[in-house]
């Protein structure tokens, strides 16, 4: 269902649940997701470029496994390349620890301390999120954790973040949805929350307007932004 920017913003002032995306915008994992992707190329001989990679960024498993099977044909292992990069992801963050993204680790205590339910949102499977949260110490912040299996439609339909939001109990007008790709962003709008955008490998433009005109640095802003939204209740 699609909402309407005047709608959002009278509900602005309300936020009670604040629901992140995780890759790019929590984990600094889109960065390894590129040399993992064109490890995987190399290895079977299939020429993926960077542009590409970072055109998948916000697609689910299955959004990318159709991306990549359109430029590269029925030939392209896609499930034997998507264990590449996997294997390459989890032996970096093996090696040298999960890859936080500048100001989670003081939004979270915040969010907590003041009272708002949390969430994820995520393309990726529980299993790559679980294991990331447990090994980085920050699962326990979590009311809820919603991936892309969970869910029939991957982003930017709404389905992620209207699930995130039932399993929060609240309705979808009192939360905030934090993402940094076009996708994630039109999705919180289509699912009629308040959209905020952290640009990671995709910078913010005028096309974008349509479902967020805030954008922040990074996480830490979040703090300001609500700190301000919380002085106009």
């Amino acid at each position: 269902m699609w909402y309407d920017r005047i709608k959002i913003k009278e509900v602005s002032y309300m936020i009670q649940g604040v629901i992140f995306d995780m890759d790019g915008l929590m984990l600094d994992t889109e960065t390894l997701a590129i040399p993992a992707w064109l490890k995987a190329g190399k290895t079977y001989g299939f020429p993926i470029t960077e542009e590409q990679v970072a055109h998948t960024f916000g697609f689910s498993v299955q959004g990318m496994q159709e991306y990549f099977m359109s430029l590269f044909g029925d030939k392209f292992p896609f499930e034997k390349a998507l264990q590449i990069r996997k294997d390459y992801v989890n032996e970096w963050i093996d090696e040298h620890g999960v890859p936080f993204k500048p100001g989670l680790l003081e939004l979270l205590p915040f969010l907590k301390d003041n009272g708002y339910k949390i969430a994820v949102a995520t393309s990726c499977d529980l299993e790559r999120v679980t294991r990331y949260f447990h090994q980085g110490g920050i699962m326990d912040f979590f009311d809820a954790v919603v991936t892309g299996e969970m869910v029939p439609r991957s982003k930017p339909h709404p389905d992620i973040f209207l699930k995130a939001c039932k399993e929060l109990g609240l309705d979808p007008s009192v939360c905030l949805g934090l993402e940094d790709s076009p996708a994630g962003l039109e999705s919180i709008f289509r699912a009629g929350m308040t959209a905020v955008m952290i640009p990671d490998k995709i910078p913010y433009s005028d096309q974008l307007k349509e479902f967020t005109g805030t954008v922040l640095g990074d996480l830490s802003e979040v703090i300001t932004y609500l700190e301000n939204e919380s002085r106009t209740r």
